[in-house]
């Protein structure tokens, strides 16, 4: 059973979230991505490429469907949130109470310092991470995460693996323009961001399901659920609560 059927009396309100989204397309503010950032461009980058996705995302939930755009906050060291406030042991995350991703500085200072000791390691980390965050907001809006924080059982495993999919969806847009993303590059990413995660992350989000600490699920089970957004560009396919 679906998400959607895991409420018991509230199923015949809700349905499937995810079924009234439409197929992602070729479309993008950007004619082409550049899906690695610099130090000293964490700002633009990160405004560049979300807006990107929410491009993806602003068609996928299509006319009626009231997309709201993902705010971002980069910061280092603190910063005021909604979640009680973001600070880099809790690296990058997404609060809920407030809609915005919060994307520590120091962490993605940290992806560049291993790129210099290992040139072109992780080139597709910040992109996954960035796309993975909006995964979430979607889930947001979808209601699906009010629903996982009411149910009884630990079911962020699958809430992750969903926003991996969901990251992959916005893939689907990028091999559309003729950006391709491989098995290597993927599982590159996955090792970078669980690396610096277990290094850097410490505590959860108050209001989040879990720290974004890119170490709840194996690395084959991330790679597979974002494939499976990658190849279809469908959301629909991204339901790992199924037959749960």
């Amino acid at each position: 059973m679906g998400i959607g059927s895991l409420i018991g009396t509230e199923e015949s309100r809700l349905g499937d979230p995810l079924a009234d989204l439409d197929t992602a397309s070729s479309g993008g503010r950007l004619d082409v991505v550049e899906l690695m950032g610099e130090p000293d461009e964490v700002d633009t980058f990160t405004r560049d490429l979300l807006e990107d996705v929410d491009t993806a995302w602003t068609r996928m939930f299509g006319t009626d469907g009231d997309y709201h755009e993902s705010t971002r906050v980069v910061f280092r060291e603190f910063t005021d949130s909604a979640c009680n406030g973001a600070d880099q042991d809790a690296g990058p995350h997404y609060c809920p109470a407030d809609e915005v991703l919060y994307l520590d500085q120091a962490f993605f200072d940290r992806i560049f310092e291993r790129r210099d000791e290992d040139e072109g390691v992780g080139s597709f980390a910040e992109a996954w991470l960035l796309a993975h965050l909006v995964g979430h907001h979607v889930q947001h809006q979808l209601g699906i995460t009010e629903q996982v924080q009411q149910l009884s059982g630990d079911l962020s495993e699958q809430f992750e693996l969903q926003a991996d999919c969901l990251a992959g969806v916005w893939g689907f847009t990028l091999a559309q323009r003729g950006v391709l993303i491989g098995a290597d590059t993927l599982d590159e990413a996955t090792a970078l961001l669980a690396e610096i995660g277990a290094e850097q992350v410490s505590e959860p989000v108050s209001g989040s399901l879990r720290p974004e600490d890119w170490g709840h699920a194996t690395a084959a089970q991330r790679v597979e659920w974002f494939l499976r957004g990658y190849e279809s560009g469908d959301p629909t396919q991204c339901d790992p609560f199924a037959g749960g």
